[in-house]
């Protein structure tokens, strides 16, 4: 409601600025291939939920709200295996 007709981009828009400050936060501890893995793991899971809620069905938006949190559980990994092969 309070973002109008751009309730999508400015969802996806949070996305990318999520996903952006983690990699700012996270990238100086130099943590390889794992993390970055995470991260495109998320940056196509925003494309997917992208594709969900365009047509701002029910059915899209209900699904791309009750999966968001794989794209935490894709960061977690990439920052917990990177960790752990240091």
């Amino acid at each position: 409601i309070t973002l109008g007709r751009f309730d999508v981009a400015a969802v996806i828009g949070f996305f990318f600025a999520a996903l952006l400050l983690w990699i700012v936060a996270v990238a100086p501890h130099q943590l390889g291939w794992p993390f970055w893995l995470g991260c495109a793991g998320v940056a196509a899971q925003i494309v997917w939920h992208f594709f969900l809620i365009k047509g701002r069905t029910r059915e899209g938006c209900f699904i791309a709200f009750s999966k968001s949190h794989w794209m935490g559980v894709c960061l977690f990994a990439g920052v917990a295996l990177g960790y752990a092969l240091r």
